[in-house]
């Protein structure tokens, strides 16, 4: 069977339009994802520098278990058992397994200005 010309026509002129659509959705999507993340890690940057002792980064018992002090027992001595200590800096739960904590060991070898900078 002999192919329509016209369609053979319109194929080849809407091939490449279209194809360029979605390059420049493509690009639109990827640009809009790319500011989110910039945006995102900004934000978390600016929240790790903060002073609101967010409970993700358990430095004081990582320093705790360097001091040779056992953080769940400096927890669970506490009466209001709401923190660890009442430390200036981070004083976080003690909610993670001690290897955790042994892996954290070099920010808490670190003061607490260091050891969130480095966070």
């Amino acid at each position: 069977m002999p192919s329509d010309p016209l369609a053979s026509f319109s194929v080849r002129l809407l091939n490449p339009i279209r194809r360029r659509v979605a390059e420049h959705w493509m690009t639109v999507t990827i640009s809009i994802l790319g500011l989110a993340a910039v945006v995102s890690m900004g934000r978390g940057f600016d929240n790790a520098l903060q002073d609101h002792r967010s409970d993700d980064f358990q430095w004081e018992p990582a320093r705790m278990l360097l001091r040779g002090d056992n953080p769940y027992e400096a927890f669970l001595a506490n009466p209001d058992r709401l923190r660890v200590t009442d430390a200036a800096g981070n004083n976080a739960l003690p909610n993670y397994p001690v290897t955790g904590y042994v892996f954290l060991a070099p920010f808490g070898s670190l003061d607490w200005s260091a050891a969130k900078i480095a966070w």
